[in-house]
């Protein structure tokens, strides 16, 4: 008897056990997926921060870019470079310290500023890069929650048309 008392004893402590397991994994994953919808909601519909705007109405990068008042546009990819997205920057931020170290091997860079817009259903990043008395303009195009490329990439394209643009 001592034997079966011990033995539920303890089965009732595992189903406990599980039972607790079963509602904190799907308490953790009910979490997750209201995260997820809430960051893919803020990336495709554009949060409202200083840096980025919702437009639409373009078909072309260059003709945005011209909207915006970019008269050299240097358009790195028409596809665009698929790379990480988030709402408030993120991995962008290196690449931007990315295109401004390229750059200053051109010449000396005075500074780098990004605007980022949502252009159906792509994310537009346009980069200005001072370059001594001149500005370069960089558009690039990504695809929300697309994997990162390597950096290798990136860097290739942006040294290449800074190279022919500058020598």
């Amino acid at each position: 008897m001592e034997g079966s008392g011990l033995l539920i004893a303890l089965s009732s402590f595992t189903a406990a056990f599980l039972g607790v397991l079963a509602a904190f994994t799907v308490y953790a994953s009910l979490q997750l997926l209201s995260t997820m919808r809430r960051l893919e909601g803020l990336v495709t519909s554009g949060s409202p921060s200083a840096r980025t705007v919702v437009v639409g109405g373009f078909t072309d990068l260059e003709e945005l870019a011209r909207s915006l008042g970019c008269e050299e546009v240097g358009l790195l990819s028409s596809d665009g470079l698929p790379l990480e997205v988030y709402p408030k920057g993120g991995i962008i931020e290196r690449y931007a310290g990315l295109l401004a170290g390229l750059g200053s091997g051109a010449r000396g860079v005075e500074g780098v500023k990004r605007l980022e817009l949502v252009m159906d259903g792509l994310v537009v990043a346009v980069y200005k890069v001072g370059l001594g008395d001149e500005e370069v303009y960089a558009v690039f195009a990504m695809k929300p929650w697309a994997p990162r490329p390597l950096e290798a990439s990136l860097a290739s394209a942006v040294s290449k048309y800074l190279r022919s643009r500058y020598r």
